[in-house]
This record gives C-alpha cells, structure tokens and sequence, in this order.
C-alpha cells in the first residue's frame, strides 16, 4: 500500500497537512517571483508581454491539469 493513500476510512488529514501546505507554498513561491522581477523592472506590459505570460501560464496549467489525474491514477494502479 501506498504511504501517501489515506485508505477508504480516511478522513482527509493528508490533505490537511500535506496538499494544502504544498499549494500555499507554490503560491507564495510564484507570488514572490512576479513580485522580484517587478521590482527590478523585467515585467514586460506590452501586450506582447501579456501574451507570452499568458502562453507560459496555460502551459503550465495544462501539465497541471494533465499531471496531477495521471498521478492519482498511477498512486492507485500502484496499490492493487
């Protein structure tokens, strides 16, 4: 069995202390990047600029959005 499932009678605590934590600390992370390279004047706000953070982000949300089902899938095709 996985170290990370939390079995049928779990009642979420991973998620509490492990998920959420991880999602707050890659926001801060992200966060603290824009806010660094504001600071410096490398943001570009030609809207050129707009779109090529705007590409980045879709790719980034797309492996994402890809990544994290097929990691719950393989965390549970790898407990049978």
């Amino acid at each position: 069995m996985s170290p990370l499932y939390d079995g049928s009678n779990g009642d979420g605590w991973f998620s509490v202390f492990v998920i959420v934590p991880v999602i707050g600390l890659v926001i801060w992370g992200l966060n603290t990047f824009w806010l660094h390279r504001l600071k410096k004047g490398d943001m570009d706000y030609s809207p050129e600029g707009f779109r090529k953070r705007a590409r980045i982000f879709a790719i980034i949300l797309a492996a994402v959005l890809l990544g994290v089902p097929l990691l719950a899938a393989l965390l549970l095709w790898n407990r049978h």
